[in-house]
């Protein structure tokens, strides 16, 4: 199955340290304020890659 990072160079809050989208962007640009609350809605239908499922699973045997 297609998987996302929640971690790591995945969903950040606070601070982009991976890859900037331009050269202009110069990270880490920390933020110092409070998260009181962070909500994720996922909606709609699962995204399948029928031949990424085919490889795992043939890597799975």
């Amino acid at each position: 199955p297609t998987r996302f990072s929640l971690t790591g160079a995945g969903l950040r809050c606070g601070e982009a340290p991976a890859l900037a989208p331009s050269d202009d962007y110069v990270g880490p640009f920390r933020w110092s304020g409070t998260l009181d609350r962070v909500v994720v809605e996922v909606t709609g239908d699962p995204y399948l890659d029928p031949i990424a499922e085919a490889i795992a699973a043939a890597e799975r045997q």
